[in-house]
């Protein structure tokens, strides 16, 4: 429960385009879309069990590190290794790194054999609200790096277009989706990815690097193959779980330190967000997988 602290700058501030502060009493704001706060702080606090109100009930009931405990209202290392953020890297901070969890929560999609292909859905739009028939194009089946990041190698209209992720790429989510939406797709998967934001307009989701190619292989087999999209959850197993994320840190850092000195599990990490952020992403209850340091750190504190 978070109950104590002040909102410094108010509700409505913005950096860029409202750098007014209003202080108030109240910490929680209904100003993030994403929740990123919130899904930290269920980590840590969070008693998702036994809970029978609407908006509210979770996939999988679960604990955080220290349920219920008061709350007051990271480092990141995708550049490879001997890199670090600040403050981590200083002499005094333990550094923690993030591995992939086992498991997730998502929905999914029946391929045209009756295989089922767990998705993870976009946080700007959401995934499929209800179930969907749809051929599936492959923007560039032969695509190494920046897949769709310049532009769609094929007309996208009335249909969903997959997309491949590679580490040395130059957009994200956002960017092929969004590109994908303005040319009149009705759907975005992006394959071998962490979740992600995917596009503000239309369905989006994530899916893993084995089942991105079992869908190309079948729509090489059979272009107008349709699949069926739903919003029925699943529990998908996480081909990298235990080992380390692609955004963190490797270490040591650049003077040799041995940084990070432990790690947690930060990929796929299942928690709460606000009502406000739920109702954005079109989820029907206040919950989402992210990925992050931030989201390993509090597993590691609460072992403390």
């Amino acid at each position: 429960m978070v109950k104590m602290f002040l909102d410094l700058v108010g509700d409505h501030y913005s950096f860029t385009s409202n750098p007014i502060q209003v202080p108030d009493n109240d910490p929680l704001d209904n100003c993030s879309s994403d929740s990123h706060g919130t899904h930290v702080a269920g980590i840590v606090a969070a008693n998702a069990t036994g809970i029978s109100q609407t908006g509210y009930i979770p996939a999988v009931p679960f604990l955080g590190v220290a349920p219920q405990a008061t709350l007051g209202a990271c480092n990141d290392g995708a550049q490879g290794v001997q890199t670090g953020i600040t403050p981590a890297i200083s002499l005094g901070a333990i550094a923690v790194a993030s591995v992939d969890s086992s498991q997730s929560v998502g929905y999914y999609i029946i391929a045209p054999d009756g295989k089922t292909i767990s998705y993870i859905p976009g946080t700007a739009f959401g995934g499929w609200q209800s179930i969907t028939n749809s051929t599936i194009v492959v923007n560039d089946p032969q695509a190494t790096v920046n897949d769709g990041c310049n532009g769609l190698a094929k007309s996208v209209v009335g249909v969903v277009v997959l997309f491949k992720r590679n580490i040395e790429d130059t957009c994200g989510t956002v960017l092929r989706c969004d590109t994908a939406a303005a040319a009149g797709a009705t759907g975005c998967l992006v394959y071998n990815s962490l979740p992600g934001t995917g596009s503000s307009s239309i369905p989006s989701g994530i899916i893993t690097l084995d089942d991105g190619q079992l869908i190309v292989a079948i729509i090489a087999g059979n272009p107008s193959a349709v699949f069926t999209f739903t919003n029925i959850i699943a529990i998908p197993s996480i081909a990298t779980g235990g080992t380390p994320s692609f955004f963190t840190s490797l270490g040591p850092t650049g003077d040799l330190l041995f940084k990070p000195q432990i790690s947690g599990i930060g990929g796929y990490v299942y928690s709460t967000i606000s009502s406000f952020a739920a109702t954005k992403q079109k989820q029907p209850n206040a919950y989402a997988v992210y990925s992050g340091t931030s989201m390993a750190t509090p597993y590691v504190a609460g072992y403390e």
